[in-house]
């Protein structure tokens, strides 16, 4: 059984992506694997969709953040009222009422491209501003 994500990476870029929805172990080993993480946090995004992240992306390595901030993701969280600065790539999972991962429905991936969609916009319009802001 296959789990449909959407992705954004640090270059702001969105892709639809496959996650194996077998079980909960094999959905775990996807998401670290396409995070490239140790570990990671789900943050509430809307209506059932939930954007799983890098829990580790700010740690310190060498006095540098592990991974760049993702100007796009941070801007979709403040798009739907949930401000935060992100780093790393992203992934857009659904879940059920238990918290287990399930496939982006039409509707869920339709909202969630709209918010890309308008995170783009607002960079294009200001994007130096807004870089400097999240770097603050």
């Amino acid at each position: 059984m296959r789990t449909r994500a959407l992705m954004v990476d640090t270059a702001g870029t969105i892709m639809s992506v496959e996650l194996d929805g077998t079980d909960t172990t094999t959905v775990c080993r996807d998401i670290y694997r396409h995070l490239s993480a140790r570990w990671y946090d789900a943050v509430p995004f809307i209506g059932g969709v939930s954007l799983y992240v890098d829990d580790e992306a700010s740690m310190l390595v060498n006095g540098e953040p592990r991974k760049p901030i993702n100007d796009t993701m941070s801007l979709m969280l403040a798009h739907v009222g949930r401000a935060s600065i992100l780093r790393g790539p992203g992934l857009f999972i659904a879940s059920d009422v238990r918290g287990m991962p399930l496939s982006l429905s039409d509707e869920q991936a339709a909202r969630v491209t709209s918010a890309w969609s308008a995170a783009n916009r607002a960079f294009a319009l200001d994007g130096a501003k807004i870089t400097a802001l999240l770097s603050h």
